[in-house]
């Protein structure tokens, strides 16, 4: 039997899986994977983070099944969310932050604005950071001692959200002849402006071929 809403058995289904090497036993852990009497995946109550597998790892079939590397992603993490700090250091202006207090030391945090404004945390296993409307780095301190360290950056998340978009098709404000039109040089100043070019051109040329000869005498 399997306790469904536990989170380090999500996915799991444990089908056609061979368990081998499990003793007898477990009192004092929660129960999460059982079999008749048997335990198999158990749960610590008083410590957190803490889970027995009841299983000789090598004599059954439990490691080449399909719910070995999702268990294993599971245990991975459900202790990386136990963890003291956070795993976001980035955040959006808006967003909250999952924030994890040592187990065994709780006490005297503060949260520390980008002002330099500090706030006291609630001692409680895991908090949810909000509020966080300014700009900047905050941290999570005590004396010397920093928890942890996160930006809050001026992002705006419906500036990059498509999901009201559609597809379409937008008419020209101007028509393309007409726009083209209006960067067209008039056909009767063309022949002029080759002359003014041909003059400048020569212009340059005896200019240049004069002091050339000047210069040789």
């Amino acid at each position: 039997m399997i306790e469904k809403g536990a989170p380090v058995l999500e996915g799991l289904r444990f089908d056609r899986v061979i368990w081998r090497g499990a003793r007898r036993g477990g009192a004092g852990w929660r129960p999460l994977v059982t079999v008749g009497e048997w335990l198999l995946v158990g749960v610590d109550p008083e410590r957190e983070g803490r889970w027995l597998l009841n299983v000789e790892l090598g004599a059954g079939s439990l490691v080449r099944s399909v719910d070995w590397p999702i268990l294993v992603d599971n245990v991975a993490r459900a202790r990386r969310e136990r963890l003291p700090g956070s795993s976001r250091t980035n955040l959006r202006v808006g967003e909250s932050l999952r924030l994890v207090l040592p187990p065994d030391d709780r006490e005297g945090w503060r949260l520390r604005g980008p002002d330099g404004e500090s706030r006291v945390l609630r001692p409680a296993p895991a908090l949810e950071l909000t509020d966080l409307e300014t700009p900047g780095i905050r941290e999570v301190v005590r004396d010397d001692a920093t928890l942890h360290r996160f930006a809050v950056n001026a992002l705006d998340a419906t500036e990059s959200d498509l999901g009201g978009a559609t597809t379409g098709r937008r008419e020209a404000g101007v028509e393309a002849g007409e726009e083209a039109a209006g960067h067209l040089v008039d056909p009767r100043l063309h022949f002029p402006l080759l002359l003014a070019a041909l003059a400048a051109f020569f212009g340059n040329w005896w200019v240049l071929e004069r002091r050339g000869r000047r210069s040789a005498a």
